[in-house]
């Protein structure tokens, strides 16, 4: 009774080997032109998917960067809703999108930089006032910028977390356009008191997204040595940076000359 299922089990392992030899034999038959292609198209395929993943991971992964801005605090949405009326604001946004380029690479060819026209651009907001003047203006533009008040439209916590996903994946689309409407990264430049430091973390500075830098409250000459430190990096950005710098109108003269002799220009934006 043993040795006839013994011999029963051996006969079934025999048949599935010469099942799979002849399986085998006969896969490997034909033209050795079809090895040579399969191989080269899995090698193409590969190339393809390690620059895709070398885009998208990266997207994915990217945060904010706290060791050079901080974000905006936030106010009431209508009162943001009415600083944005003021002419100033649209002066402020057509100066961020002028030369921020699409901000898309061709389909098949995920490794190629997004198109910009000008990486890095820097404006001077003036006006009477620092309650209800400049400061509140700029404030106002980067929530504006960084989807605050879309967040605030779209109601309830699960319609947040639903855009903040969007956002992400937009980010790793790298053929789509950049739209009006898409979130920018948002916030005031850090005031640390060892300024070697924050020099250091802005030179090292590679924007996730396009990007507002807010200088606010800072000495002007660490004002202008930041603007330095991110003119220096500005080949290397895939998105459009602006600085926006917010003084007392005594300061304009100072800022152009101080850019100009730079090499760097200055747009100067005054609030009504």
């Amino acid at each position: 009774m043993n040795a006839s299922a013994g011999s029963g089990a051996g006969g079934g392992m025999d048949s599935l080997g010469a099942t799979l030899d002849s399986f085998l034999g006969a896969s490997l038959q034909g033209p050795w032109w079809c090895w040579v292609l399969a191989g080269v198209t899995l090698m193409a395929c590969w190339r393809v998917l390690r620059r895709v993943m070398s885009r998208v991971v990266p997207a994915l992964l990217a945060r904010f960067d706290t060791r050079v801005q901080r974000a905006p605090e936030p106010a009431a949405f209508e009162r943001v809703q009415a600083l944005l009326q003021n002419p100033a604001a649209g002066a402020l946004l057509d100066w961020c999108f002028a030369g921020a380029g699409s901000g898309a690479a061709p389909l098949w060819q995920p490794g190629q930089r997004p198109a910009v026209g000008q990486r890095l651009a820097l404006a001077v907001l003036t006006g009477p006032g620092p309650a209800a003047g400049p400061a509140a203006l700029a404030q106002a533009l980067a929530l504006h910028l960084d989807g605050s008040q879309q967040l605030h439209a779209a109601g309830g916590r699960w319609a947040g977390v639903f855009l903040r996903l969007r956002v992400k994946l937009q980010n790793s689309c790298w053929w789509r356009q950049r739209r009006a409407r898409d979130p920018w990264d948002a916030g005031y430049l850090l005031n640390l008191a060892d300024s070697a430091t924050q020099l250091a973390h802005l030179a090292r500075f590679v924007p996730r997204r396009a990007s507002l830098l807010l200088a606010e409250g800072l000495p002007l000459a660490h004002t202008l040595a930041c603007a330095q430190a991110l003119a220096a990096q500005q080949a290397a950005y895939d998105h459009p940076v602006r600085l926006l710098i917010v003084a007392a109108p005594g300061e304009i003269a100072a800022l152009r000359a101080a850019t100009l002799a730079c090499r760097m220009a200055l747009t100067a934006v005054d609030m009504a």
